[in-house]
């Protein structure tokens, strides 16, 4: 047999020990997890309070971006019209120079011309397709080269011929044009029909076949001999394509 001590007393201490230690554990685990919490969410927050200046930091440099993709749009939007704008006056510029020297290169051949023989010329014929069927433009000038250049005085004619209704015919021109068949000359350097170094317009009949062209220059005073010139209407039509 053996003889154990009974102590209540120390039974209750011990359990009273036991008790304090196990609340002692539930309070430290409650303060260990509370903390870690607390800790875990100031973390989050001071995390989420970046992530949101980060976000701001980002929509203003997309506002920026943004705006600077907008100015650049503009400015090459801008840059493509400027462009533009140059390229149309540089053809401008070049269609204008061309016609300053056509003229300068009409008056040149008048005023001082490479051959030196006096008499009457037609210095420039023009027949050019109009922008419809049958229609046509003409223009032409006639010049004097005299070492007097006396004023002369005359007519001028201008006709087609060619074939209507299996017909050979002879048509007016400056008729056609609305000038009458045979205006007067008045000149002592030149003279352009129009006056204005335009066009003269007229039409053809459509079942007309236009094969050449008579000019003659008829001086009627001054002292300079008539002149009488032939073109071929296909040769010259080609020719002009494409002038105004």
């Amino acid at each position: 047999m053996r003889v154990v001590r009974h102590d209540p007393a120390r039974e209750r201490r011990l359990q009273l020990l036991l008790v304090a230690l196990f609340i002692s554990f539930g309070v430290f685990a409650y303060w260990f997890g509370a903390s870690r919490v607390i800790d875990e969410n100031e973390g989050l927050k001071q995390e989420n309070r970046q992530l949101a200046t980060d976000v701001t930091r980002l929509e203003n440099q997309n506002e920026k971006l943004a705006s600077r993709v907008a100015m650049l749009e503009r400015s090459s939007r801008i840059d493509r019209q400027a462009a533009e704008n140059v390229r149309v006056q540089v053809r401008e510029l070049e269609q204008e120079k061309a016609e300053i020297s056509k003229t300068m290169a009409f008056y040149q051949s008048v005023i001082a011309p490479e051959d030196l023989n006096e008499g009457v010329r037609l210095n420039a014929f023009d027949l050019i397709p109009g922008n419809k069927p049958n229609r046509y433009q003409m223009r032409m000038v006639v010049s004097q080269v005299s070492r007097s250049n006396n004023f002369l005085k005359g007519t001028l004619r201008a006709s087609v011929k060619g074939e209507q209704g299996g017909q050979p015919t002879s048509l007016s021109l400056l008729e056609l044009a609305g000038v009458g068949d045979n205006p007067t000359l008045g000149f002592r350097y030149f003279q352009s029909f129009p006056d204005d170094r335009g066009l003269l317009e007229f039409e053809l009949p459509e079942d007309f076949k236009p094969e050449s062209i008579t000019v003659s220059v008829i001086i009627r005073s001054g002292g300079a001999r008539s002149l009488e010139e032939l073109f071929d209407w296909h040769e010259e039509l080609a020719a002009n394509v494409g002038q105004k």
